[in-house]
């Protein structure tokens, strides 16, 4: 918006005719790759085959502009339309917003904020598929990612925000954080996140699915090695089974579930 900011954070989306639509975090300041920090305001531009514009009047998603907004999450439903979600700091604390563009204007879904105000929240990771949404977040009593930090689903259901089961976690009490969401074609989440080993102190990655119940984890961690530091997982599905890339050990490794374990994806897989 203003090429004089610095601009961090962009999520994009592709509509049925193939034009991305992008958000992300603009300002004046400077922001750490993982931590909060002066991240300045959400936008959201589209490109109509010729050039980027903005929905509506323009301007910031924020709740509150020029407070601290940052690190958007951005889906797209079955008409293009995008809904956004983000963090952003109130009177004290970070907390989980998310608006839908209503093809005229922007409208927060449901009661805001999701997280629990008196913590921080941050990282959301949105998904919407057949027009339902789920977000997940991590969440904490401090600032930066730390031992409280602890992961939540919520899926909007009948107009209303409904956690799906307790913490993600697969320790609760170790640091979780940085969680990517894919759906499966039976519209049930999976969800991918990095977390603290609480025996060896290494973080390692690990992927759970919602039965419509409870949270199931798939096998053990993803990692190759689980001594060593594993974080910052993306994951995809294919044929309904969950594909995750991750950085371990400054490489960037890709592996896929069989259906019973981990595999690397290789040219013969």
């Amino acid at each position: 918006v203003n090429t004089n900011q610095n601009a961090f954070r962009p999520s994009l989306a592709l509509d049925s005719s193939g034009n991305p639509v992008v958000s992300w975090n603009e300002g004046p300041g400077s922001i750490v790759y993982d931590d909060y920090g002066d991240g300045g305001d959400i936008y959201v531009k589209r490109w109509n085959g010729s050039a980027w514009v903005q929905y509506g009047a323009g301007g910031p998603l924020d709740i509150t502009p020029f407070n601290t907004a940052y690190i958007p999450s951005l889906a797209l439903d079955n008409g293009g339309n995008p809904t956004v979600s983000w963090s952003e700091f109130g009177v004290s604390t970070y907390t989980i917003y998310i608006k839908q563009w209503t093809g005229s204007a922007w409208a927060l879904v449901g009661t805001n904020p999701l997280s629990n105000p008196v913590n921080h929240a941050s990282h959301p990771s949105l998904s919407l598929v057949n027009g339902t949404l789920v977000v997940g977040w991590q969440e904490g009593v401090s600032t930066t990612p730390s031992v409280s930090d602890t992961l939540y689903v919520k899926k909007y259901i009948t107009n209303a925000w409904q956690q799906l089961g307790n913490a993600l976690d697969s320790s609760v009490g170790q640091s979780a954080v940085n969680t990517s969401i894919a759906r499966k074609t039976n519209n049930l989440p999976v969800v991918a996140w990095d977390e603290t080993d609480a025996t060896n102190g290494s973080r390692n990655v690990y992927v759970k699915e919602w039965s419509g119940s409870t949270w199931s984890p798939l096998g053990s961690a993803v990692d190759r090695t689980l001594t060593n530091d594993a974080e910052n997982p993306s994951l995809a599905l294919r044929s309904n089974l969950p594909v995750v890339a991750f950085q371990e050990n400054n490489n960037v490794y890709v592996r896929r579930w069989s259906g019973t374990a981990w595999v690397n994806v290789s040219n013969n897989a």
